[in-house]
């Protein structure tokens, strides 16, 4: 599993114009693509993890960044 060597976990989700929208830092997150309870408009949104991974007694702090589309 990818979360077995995760240490530290945080997810943020912005949306076109760079607002956050979403953000958790639990591993198993979900986002039901609502803001405030509100469903969020359909269209693209911008991810990023940033992680800390554990391995052979080392800690590596990441970040990854994505995109995607919400269709309703």
């Amino acid at each position: 599993l990818f979360t077995e060597f995760v240490s530290e976990f945080e997810i943020f989700v912005y949306n076109r114009w760079g607002e956050l929208i979403f953000h958790s830092s639990e591993k198993d997150f979900i986002w039901n693509g609502t803001l405030n309870g509100v469903l969020s408009p359909a269209g693209s949104y911008t991810w990023v993890v940033k992680y800390t991974k554990e391995f052979g007694g080392k800690g590596e702090t990441l970040r990854q960044y994505g995109g995607i589309t919400l269709v309703r």
